[in-house]
């Protein structure tokens, strides 16, 4: 691991220096460390080095924030260690009026914009909570602070939550070539048809080549977007082994926006809008089962989709059931048309076709890919 320390100034004599430089020396038994004072020896070392963790200690540095600005761009973690100088009396009585401005034109939004803050005592994490700007905070307590403390503890706790702000945002740190694995395995996974070959030679290698760390990312997603069975079942037909990873021993921060668990619902309709069921109900009454199966999961994909709770689950349900079931698509056509959510369902093709590899010959109608589309696919995704 690579964890590259940012603070303002290192003096002598200095509380936060003599923690800072403690720290590195404990540290850099176990880990690639470096220190940074200034913004430029900053960019050199990101050039050199691309830690996997920038930690800035300290408040109430305009530098830091322009710092954290230019590197979150750049998909860097920010990690926020305030030593104690966003404490009540720190806040309250001294320079109080300039630490107001500051509040505003930056400092609340160093604090929320971090990946985590770490504190170096149980006081001082009650006294972030108590700004209530930021809820990922741990505890790291200082060898300098507190005497019954030694490197040997605090250190390796540091690099555990580096490990742990790392995992939680295995999402960004996603390659192209996972990305695909996911799209392989959920296309294979959900296929009822082994005979005809199932994957291009060149994504079979891409899963194959699959290393410790990459299929660590892909669990982690399997478990939040609640396809690890599909995930699994996958990889058995195309006989690729997953490394043994127990993700649920895996320490990372709560989902900020957990999904909706479950299959996607294909009987009870949850649009929210008892006008609007009506009317579905009514267009759809005396169709074949498989066309109302479809067009209530079509309906409740959008529902979820807009309250920003649509898994990757749900998106491998209409797969299947669009993929698999016998029924009349020009019928589904007219169906949507009369529902104004054709555009719904040819965006959805399209993302079905990008992500899950659903073949032209199954599509009932032609997919359609503009910005929104893109937007169906991030929220799905990305989130």
């Amino acid at each position: 691991m690579k964890i590259l320390n940012y603070i303002h100034e290192l003096k002598d004599n200095d509380l936060m220096s003599d923690c800072l430089r403690a720290v590195v020396a404990g540290l850099q038994t176990k880990a690639e460390v470096y220190v940074a004072t200034r913004k430029d020896d900053v960019r050199k070392m990101l050039d050199e080095h691309h830690p996997d963790i920038i930690h800035i200690h300290g408040a109430w540095d305009y530098n830091a924030y322009k710092l954290m600005l230019s590197v979150q761009k750049q998909g860097y973690a920010v990690v926020l260690s305030p030593q104690f100088e966003l404490g009540i009396y720190s806040m309250r009585h001294e320079q109080k009026l300039r630490k107001k401005v500051e509040t505003i034109h930056y400092q609340k939004w160093m604090v929320q914009h971090a990946e985590a803050l770490i504190a170096v005592s149980d006081e001082e994490k009650n006294e972030l909570l108590a700004l209530g700007w930021q809820k990922r905070i741990d505890v790291a307590q200082s060898s300098v602070l507190d005497n019954s403390v030694t490197l040997d503890t605090q250190c390796p706790l540091l690099l555990k939550i580096y490990a742990k702000v790392i995992d939680s945002r295995y999402r960004k740190l996603m390659s192209d070539s996972e990305k695909e694995a996911v799209s392989s395995l959920i296309h294979v996974g959900m296929a009822h048809d082994e005979t005809m070959p199932l994957l291009d030679s060149e994504r079979i290698l891409t899963l194959r080549n699959l290393r410790p760390e990459q299929w660590r990312r892909i669990l982690l997603f399997g478990d939040d977007e609640d396809i690890r069975g599909i995930i699994s079942a996958g990889a058995q037909k195309m006989q690729v082994e997953i490394p043994s990873i127990d993700t649920s021993k895996i320490w990372r921060y709560p989902v900020e926006k957990p999904k909706v668990k479950g299959l996607l619902p294909d009987k009870k309709l949850n649009s929210g809008s008892r006008p609007s069921e009506k009317k579905i109900n009514n267009t759809i009454d005396g169709d074949s089962e498989e066309l109302r199966q479809i067009t209530i999961m079509l309906v409740n994909a959008r529902t979820l989709l807009r309250s920003g709770q649509m898994s990757v689950r749900h998106l491998a349900d209409l797969y299947e059931v669009i993929k698999y079931l016998d029924y009349d698509e020009d019928r589904l056509v007219t169906i949507t048309k009369e529902l104004k959510m054709r555009k719904f369902l040819r965006r959805m093709l399209q993302v079905l076709a990008d992500k899950v590899y659903l073949e032209e010959g199954f599509q009932p109608d032609g997919p359609v890919n503009d910005r929104t589309t893109r937007k169906i696919e991030s929220r799905i995704f990305s989130t």
